[in-house]
């Protein structure tokens, strides 16, 4: 058996296209979403290898939520069918609170999902209402309570930072529901596709990103990578393969993945998606093989324990000078972002690449 591999399927239909989400995505369409669904079987199907072990798999989006569960069934008996599924797989969905209620949920965990991710953003009304999201808070909070009624016990909560009508008391109010519901992990995202006026916009950005870490760390959650905190053993599986630069397949439009060392890239045109996959070739339009030291430079900067020293060899120059000016740290025998300078990282990154 060849090495445990990740697999990311993605699913770009919303219900609504949400202005700060890069992500490819579009308005769900039911007979759209349903020819979708029939190719991205059948590139699973085209990907399949029963020599290769998978032991994370993640549905993202979009909101792969809105897929219907015959569909689901379908699509994790392909993967089944034509991978050698681990039982023990890390298998994550992400839903939003409008997309679930107890009997998807109940489906999901049915199944084997056993890790679910949910879109909550916030917990203040002002938020959700800037954000203009369909869900209100309660929605949210009754969704998390149900998925664990479900049976789920590993469970994230997406949040959203950068708002204008955010302050450091709602953060608090907002991470301490998530600790009082024992959710195991949070993400905490800065606001995108918003346009920074002034360098006083930026600072509230990087004030809000600050204390989220210090108010999360009191409530024992701990930041593993630069959006991502957990409970002690608690840490996304999936995605610890994007920082440890370890293997994913992807399947689905615009999806991203890593094979024998080579970044490749799906077409994010939906109709060439389907015309590619319809002469029985994968989608693939980008392909990139990056040096295996500075990809495991670049992604592993990105995690709190850093990168071993020994990656470093012939970055000597640049090293001395990120670490003279203390924004890179050596810390045992690794070297990791200083914590005050963990948003500089693209520009950090520019010094080894």
């Amino acid at each position: 058996m060849k090495n445990n591999f990740g697999l990311y399927i993605h699913f770009p239909f919303c219900k609504r296209v949400c202005f700060y989400c890069h992500f490819t995505k579009q308005k769900f369409d039911i007979e759209l979403a349903n020819k979708y669904i029939n190719f991205l079987i059948k590139e699973l199907k085209l990907k399949g290898d029963k020599s290769l072990t998978i032991d994370t798999v993640y549905f993202g989006g979009g909101s792969p939520g809105l897929i219907n569960n015959t569909d689901i069934v379908r699509i994790i008996k392909t993967i089944s069918d034509n991978f050698n599924l681990d039982s023990k797989s890390e298998i994550t969905i992400e839903v939003n609170p409008e997309d679930a209620d107890y009997d998807k949920l109940f489906f999901l965990k049915s199944v084997g999902f056993n890790r679910l991710s949910v879109g909550t953003q916030s917990f203040e009304k002002k938020d959700l209402a800037y954000l203009k999201r369909f869900h209100s808070v309660e929605h949210s909070l009754l969704v998390l309570k149900q998925a664990q009624q479900a049976g789920f016990t590993n469970i994230n909560a997406d949040f959203i930072i950068g708002l204008p009508t955010q302050t450091r008391a709602t953060l608090i109010r907002g991470f301490k529901k998530v600790k009082e519901l024992n959710i195991s992990h949070i993400s905490v995202y800065i606001l995108e596709g918003v346009k920074k006026e002034n360098e006083k916009e930026n600072s509230i950005d990087e004030y809000l990103y600050f204390q989220s870490e210090e108010i999360l760390n009191a409530l024992d959650y701990r930041r593993y990578e630069i959006s991502n905190y957990s409970l002690a053993n608690f840490e996304s599986v999936h995605n610890n393969k994007y920082w440890e630069n370890k293997e994913y397949i992807a399947v689905g439009l615009s999806a991203s993945g890593y094979e024998n060392r080579v970044d490749y890239k799906n077409t994010s045109n939906l109709k060439e998606y389907f015309s590619i996959l319809k002469s029985n070739k994968l989608p693939i339009k980008e392909k990139q093989k990056i040096d295996t030291i500075k990809r495991v430079i670049i992604t592993g900067l990105r995690t709190s324990k850093g990168v071993d020293c020994k990656y470093f060899i012939k970055y000597k120059n640049q090293l001395g000078l990120l670490i003279k000016e203390k924004i890179l740290i050596k810390q045992g025998s690794n070297i990791k972002v200083s914590p005050k300078k963990t948003l500089l990282l693209n520009e950090i990154l520019t010094y080894f690449t």
